[in-house]
């Protein structure tokens, strides 16, 4: 099933990423802060913001700012099976409900596309990281809305942070 959807979207929109990311303030407003993922990419690789992301990021402290930075390249220790099992099973369905409710796309088209984008994301040089995510967004502009995608990340805190820890251990 999940492979039939893939597939579905691949044929639909090919080559389609993400361009821009919406950054809105509740699920009610459309339009909100725009920063391109070229920007976000230009970030991660020089540590130098430009635009609304500078904008953004000067709310920040500067730990916040590097944490953000290391986030956006950094690989997801998954695999294509560790997802598709993620997504066939209760927790991992309500988790992509939720997050397909936050980018205001709550139907089954938006949770198509967040899978598309883990799996072909996945594919990518570099493993699943966010901006391998985006790339694979298999539409020109991600609405995320802030407000709930806080509250997922609340949630999912001892997750994040189990993740987090990993991957700042140092290598034997």
């Amino acid at each position: 099933m999940l492979s039939s959807v893939l597939v579905t979207i691949g044929a639909i929109a090919p080559g389609l990423a993400a361009e821009t990311l919406n950054l809105v303030f509740g699920a009610q407003s459309q339009q909100g802060i725009q920063i391109p993922v070229a920007d976000l990419r230009a970030y991660a690789e020089t540590g130098t913001a430009s635009g609304n992301l500078k904008l953004m990021l000067s709310m920040a402290t500067p730990e916040q700012q590097a944490e953000f930075r290391q986030l956006l390249s950094l690989p997801f220790p998954v695999t294509a099976e560790q997802l598709q099992t993620l997504a066939s099973n209760n927790k991992g369905e309500d988790l992509l409900k939720a997050v397909a409710a936050a980018t205001l796309r709550p139907d089954s088209e938006g949770i198509a596309a967040l899978k598309t984008a883990m799996m072909k994301g996945l594919e990518a040089e570099g493993g699943l990281t966010l901006l391998a995510f985006l790339d694979a967004y298999p539409e020109s502009t991600m609405t995320i809305d802030i407000m709930q995608m806080q509250a997922i990340l609340e949630a999912n805190k001892p997750l994040m942070e189990q993740y987090l820890s990993r991957q700042q251990q140092p290598a034997n």
